[in-house]
């Protein structure tokens, strides 16, 4: 008997990549899965372990997929299956250990014998744009901001069909509550619109998520409708024009109706994504389906921890899930809130890279008593003009991810920030120190 592989894939997908490894390897025997997780597993628990070819048409980045199965170190051999890819896409998956990055339509042949294992995913989420790089400085195409139709007079206008874009996914996440995650979404989002990006913030914590009320809206931008599928009048109804630039979607009006929307996430981000130049998700602590579809299909996962008790566990066990479900590392971010501007933290920042390794790091600093008063107030753009470390910070860390993923909008605010650094700020004991 030949070798086995193990082809992972979309329905839609699937034959024509199975047909590319009979091409490589003729009158081998393949199995074939649309579940990911399913795949990773048979490719870690087979023995003889097979050879791993991973396409496109699935819930989760195929770079992502195809890196976590190189670093279980099982497959002897692991071929990322897409067409079209870019040179940035042939580096990022040499640099995650995958074997080669292969065309299927180049000399497909008829495919080989066939052991189906795993059913397909019934409504897998259409490609989306080329992933964008790592932050090597490859070349990649800019992001361009596209003038959107809004309502005129009305800031808090229902927003209206928006054109098909180039948009980027940044997720917010934590490994535990109250760290602040909610207020840096909120930001980030406000600091790149005002940069003349058309933003997208998500609050995906769908049953008691409130990044509604730091923008004085009286209740959620309900997402209920997405329910039956993230049709464009789906998205109509669902989205609130919250400042210029920028529509807040979510949670669920009612708590009751989070179970018929979360299985809807990766299709409710995808489309958001066509329409778009950015969108910023808010998740819930507690990880379910919803928010492992947005770390999975985010190009950057932002995890937020602070510097209480316990923060260093909280973190390195969310950066172990994230890998589990097949993040790259080098998507990862580490960003560490409310620091204290007159301390020292690298020797925090360093123990709190455990199971971070190849992540950027940040920090943002802690604000003055008007954070928390204009949040609560629901004044949060107010919050992002003013010159505040903390809304300074988070734009810096916003413009930062921006130009490592190609779309640094080409305007003096982004780039200040870009090039901002973090000061920090002597303390009275300092001084007389240093005068004694």
């Amino acid at each position: 008997m030949g070798a086995t592989w193990l082809v992972c894939a979309g329905e839609g997908e699937r034959a024509e990549i199975c047909a590319l490894v009979g091409r490589l390897v003729p009158g081998c025997q393949t199995i074939r899965s649309g579940d990911p997780v399913l795949a990773r597993s048979l490719a870690s628990g087979l023995d003889p372990a097979p050879c791993v070819a991973v396409g496109a048409g699935l819930p989760v980045d195929p770079v992502n997929v195809a890196a976590a199965v190189a670093a279980d170190g099982r497959a002897p051999r692991v071929v990322l299956a897409v067409r079209g890819a870019s040179g940035s896409l042939v580096s990022r998956a040499a640099k995650a250990g995958v074997t080669e990055v292969l065309d299927p339509r180049e000399g497909v042949e008829p495919a080989p014998r066939e052991a189906a294992v795993g059913g397909g995913l019934p409504e897998p989420r259409p490609e989306g744009p080329a992933a964008p790089p790592a932050a090597d400085g490859l070349d990649e195409p800019d992001c361009v901001a596209v003038d959107t139709p809004g309502e005129d007079g009305d800031a808090r206008g229902r927003v209206r069909s928006l054109p098909a874009g180039h948009g980027r996914l940044v997720c917010v996440a934590s490994g535990r509550g109250g760290v602040g995650k909610s207020s840096v979404a909120a930001l980030m989002a406000l600091a790149c619109a005002r940069w003349g990006l058309k933003v997208a913030l998500v609050d995906l914590d769908l049953t008691f998520g409130n990044l509604f009320g730091y923008f004085g809206l009286p209740g959620p931008a309900d997402l209920t409708p997405v329910s039956d599928g993230a049709t464009g009048a789906a998205l109509d109804r669902c989205g609130v024009r919250v400042a210029e630039n920028l529509v807040l979607f979510g949670p669920c009006e009612r708590p009751e109706y989070a179970e018929a929307v979360a299985p809807r996430a990766a299709e409710l981000l995808g489309a958001l994504r066509d329409r778009f130049d950015l969108v910023v998700v808010d998740t819930s602590s507690a990880w379910g389906d919803e928010v492992a579809a947005a770390a999975q299909g985010a190009d950057r996962l932002v995890i937020v921890g602070d510097e209480r008790a316990g923060a260093i566990g909280s973190l390195a066990r969310a950066a172990a899930l994230a890998v589990r479900l097949g993040v790259a590392r080098t998507r990862l971010v580490r960003l560490m809130n409310r620091c204290d501007p007159r301390r020292r933290d690298e020797e925090f920042m360093t123990r709190a890279s455990m199971g971070l390794e190849g992540a950027r790091s940040f920090r943002v600093l802690e604000g003055s008593l008007d954070v928390a008063e204009l949040l609560s107030a629901g004044h949060a753009p107010d919050l992002a003009g003013l010159d505040n470390d903390f809304s300074t910070s988070c734009a810096s860390v916003a413009a930062k991810l921006l130009a490592d993923l190609g779309c640094l909008p080409d305007c003096e605010g982004a780039r200040k920030a870009r090039d901002a650094k973090v000061v920090r700020r002597r303390s009275v004991f300092s001084f007389a120190k240093a005068a004694g």
